[in-house]
């Protein structure tokens, strides 16, 4: 897939938008995603950073689609 189509992925999940925080600096604003983490109680917010709109978009991808393990 292309960073296109999975920023089009994740906004069809919920609100998500790209956004530039300073020239070279972007990130994925997915307010009210959240994800729990294994043995943990407290829900936390994650969103992709990255020097360009695409780096931002594939970093939120791999941060948002890690499946979580039992592995010890």
């Amino acid at each position: 897939m292309t960073w296109e189509q999975k920023l089009k992925a994740l906004q069809a999940l919920g609100p998500v938008s790209l956004r530039m925080r300073s020239f070279g600096d972007w990130y994925v604003d997915a307010r009210g995603r959240e994800t729990k983490e294994p043995d943990s109680c407290c829900l936390t917010g994650t969103y992709g950073n990255g020097t360009s709109p695409e780096k931002a978009v594939e970093n939120d991808w791999k941060a948002f689609l890690q499946v979580p393990t039992n592995e010890s």
